[in-house]
């Protein structure tokens, strides 16, 4: 087991405590940011020569899966704010000693939806943006927005463009109440803005390559950067979600123990329940396994220094999302079964229940989007769809 996963159980009990109060607070606490640094586990994904551990996949899957068991919107921010040290690892040297050269251990915060604007302008561009969800915001210190290249009448360029940029805190405003959801209200995903900031060029990537693993040459050597940002990003959300879901079994199980129906029945004896919890946990178990098999497959392809297609970036796109709908419904069918005691506000299980909603809500966790491009594979080997995988 490696140091960052064996650090999240050891203080498995903080976590849990801090759930509630990070949820009140609206961010991460103190306590909680401090055993996430403390565990090592922001580093897995960065590269060497910036004090990472340039780490397989699946031990970042397992730390998220872990973190979000104990504290969903911690396992949120640590799923979401984990890959960003890969970005950043295969930027232009001077950005990474500026994010990392103090601390490997820095927090980042995104996202990357990409409707800001960048004009060109001389050694840079200068950038405007407002976004939702930046989640971690309150708690990073650098930040990686995204935008369209456009001219000097703002127009996008033809064709589109879009560029991720990084930030340090200072220039981004952090929007407050900007964050009120039902669930992973802890994460602190609020709304940022950028007014006509200069960003010189090194602070910029090129989300097209990014995309398609067009910076594989950045960091020579190492296979975890010849994989392609995004079949990097999207199963760290399916994995946070699982993990939410572990911590949701948990709960579910110790309410179970000694909990009587109204009439008498214990509820670890009723058929409906047992059903739904051997349902759930083979549902998570499968979703799992089924992830860390592509992933897998896909770090070998890196170390031996094979092309990821398009093919398996779409597999391993459709195999996540559908994943994620599985534990989904797995959920929905315990919380049906789980009884008018379940609801009760006090209980960590309610909170988890809010928690799973608001995760299963995110692009990363939709199926719909994947089915048009799977299928065109499936019926054209040879097809090069196009797509966010």
């Amino acid at each position: 087991m490696h140091k960052a996963i064996r650090v999240i159980h050891e203080h498995a009990d903080a976590l849990r405590e801090e759930h509630a109060r990070c949820d009140e607070l609206g961010r991460l606490t103190d306590r909680t940011v401090e055993i996430l640094k403390l565990s090592g586990g922001f580093r897995l994904l960065l590269s060497k020569d910036t004090g990472g551990y340039a780490e397989d996949p699946r031990v970042f899957a397992e730390w998220v899966r872990t973190v979000a068991r104990y504290n969903p919107s911690a396992g949120w921010v640590a799923g979401v704010g984990g890959v960003h040290p890969w970005e950043i690892s295969v930027a232009d040297p001077k950005v990474r000693q500026e994010v990392y050269g103090d601390d490997p251990d820095t927090v980042t915060a995104s996202p990357y939806a990409p409707v800001g604007k960048l004009i060109p302008a001389d050694g840079g561009f200068r950038f405007s943006t407002e976004v939702v969800y930046s989640t971690g915001c309150d708690v990073s210190d650098w930040f990686v927005l995204a935008g369209m290249v456009a001219g000097e009448d703002g127009t996008p360029v033809s064709p589109p463009r879009p560029v991720h940029v990084v930030l340090p805190r200072q220039d981004v405003e952090i929007v407050p109440d900007s964050w009120n959801v039902m669930g992973l209200k802890g994460t602190g995903s609020k709304r940022v803005r950028v007014h006509d900031l200069f960003v010189p060029t090194y602070r910029t990537l090129e989300q097209g390559r990014l995309m398609t693993g067009g910076y594989r040459d950045a960091q020579p050597g190492e296979p975890l950067f010849r994989i392609p940002f995004v079949a990097v990003f999207g199963p760290s959300i399916a994995h946070a979600l699982c993990g939410i879901f572990r911590g949701f079994l948990d709960q579910f199980t110790d309410y179970l123990k000694d909990r009587k129906a109204t009439f008498g029945s214990t509820a670890k004896n009723d058929p409906h329940q047992q059903r739904a919890l051997v349902h759930a946990e083979s549902e998570l178990e499968a979703t799992i396994a089924h992830l860390d098999k592509l992933w897998g497959e896909m770090w070998d392809k890196a170390v031996a220094g094979e092309e990821i297609t398009v093919k398996d970036r779409v597999t391993l796109a459709a195999h996540q999302k559908m994943g994620c709908a599985r534990v989904m419904g797995a959920l929905e069918l315990i919380w049906r079964h789980a009884g008018s005691a379940s609801r009760w506000t006090h209980l960590p299980m309610e909170r988890y229940y809010r928690d799973m909603q608001v995760g299963g809500s995110h692009f990363g966790s939709d199926p719909t989007t994947i089915y048009e491009p799977f299928t065109e594979l499936v019926f054209d080997p040879d097809a090069q769809p196009v797509g966010m995988f």
